[in-house]
């Protein structure tokens, strides 16, 4: 018997064709306004966040994202999405809005960013994005983005080249290439 079983009303078990695959499915299934993903082994940074979070009026905002807690230490988000060579919050950091999340689905292709290209399109898309000046969750850092870092910066590469226009995608490619390579070379 499962810790939460009173309170899962859906359940499913089958095969996806990764991780964003299954976010995606989890998106079609929710009935709420707004979703978070949070991953196996990383948890709210307090009890009190949601209250905390939607305690304040949202409807001006599309997105919500707020601090991660990684290693023990708050990592501030910037107090404005912009359009960089990486994701500048962790997606466990962010409620979206259920409706964005239908109309720009994650592309499975990208199997470590993505969320990243997720949000750079709902942003150049129109998007409103706000900050919340508090740690969202604490974040797991053996799961698979660094467990694989070479990978998910070749995967940032590829989203780079698909959503940014020139000359700012060669800047973001060029950001992205030099740790990109030392990860190479150290195997990671």
């Amino acid at each position: 018997r499962y810790a939460h079983s009173g309170t899962i009303t859906t359940w499913v078990s089958e095969p996806d064709r990764g991780i964003y695959d299954a976010m995606n499915k989890g998106v079609g299934m929710a009935t709420g306004e707004w979703v978070i993903f949070m991953n196996a082994g990383d948890v709210f940074a307090a009890d009190d966040v949601l209250r905390r979070v939607f305690c304040q009026p949202l409807a001006d905002a599309d997105v919500v994202y707020g601090d991660v807690v990684k290693d023990g230490n708050v990592k501030k988000a910037p107090e404005s999405y912009y359009l960089y060579h990486r994701m500048i919050f962790c997606h466990q950091c962010v409620f979206t809005r259920r409706d964005s999340l239908i109309s720009t689905p994650f592309d499975i292709k990208h199997r470590l960013s993505a969320d990243f290209k997720s949000f750079i399109e709902l942003y150049r898309k129109g998007a409103r994005f706000r900050y919340v000046n508090l740690p969202i969750a604490i974040f797991d850092t053996g799961g698979v983005s660094n467990s694989h870092r070479s990978k998910g910066l070749r995967d940032n590469i590829s989203v780079v080249w698909e959503t940014i226009p020139m000359p700012q995608r060669l800047k973001f490619i060029m950001r992205l290439g030099v740790p990109y390579l030392m990860c190479r070379l150290r195997g990671k």
